[in-house]
Parts: C-alpha cells; structure tokens; sequence
C-alpha cells in the first residue's frame, strides 16, 4: 500500500469516526406543529393526515409524536398518489 493510499484511507475513517459520534442533525421526533412546518402544511392537515392514517404518528398522553421515520415514510410515497385532493 502506497503512502497516498494509506494517508485516503486513515482520512476516510477519521471522517466516519468524526460522523459517528456527531448527534444527528435532525430530531428523531416532532410534534404536529413541527411536523406540519417540516411539510410545509397546516397543522389541521397534518392531523387529518394523522386520523386518515396516511401519517404516522406515536400518541404519548395527550402529546401526539410524528416520527422522522413517519415523515419520511409520507414523503416518498408514491409521487403519483393524490393525498386530500378530489379529482
């Protein structure tokens, strides 16, 4: 192994060593009010979305929690797929 080649590949685990330990940088769950600014939706929207079962979400008391994942989830669906649109 060249010197190039060994200095790459210390460089490349020093970076995913440094990444690993970072927090992420987007939280793991929103409330709805962070989840409908994050879709860019109102919030009555993001709770229809909830109570159609189209969004997820984790119901803690009376605190209704929409998980990253969930957003995610939503997102890339279909892209073809109408959500709360007539036609």
């Amino acid at each position: 192994m060249s010197s190039a080649e060994l200095t790459d590949l210390v460089g490349r685990a020093v970076s995913v060593a440094l990444s690993a330990s970072q927090p992420p940088s987007e939280p793991l769950v929103y409330s709805v009010v962070e989840a409908a600014k994050r879709l860019r939706l109102s919030e009555s929207t993001v709770r229809a979305l909830i109570e159609s079962g189209q969004l997820g979400c984790r119901r803690v008391g009376k605190r209704v929690l929409v998980g990253a994942r969930h957003l995610d989830e939503f997102l890339s669906a279909e892209s073809d797929e109408s959500i709360g649109r007539a036609g």
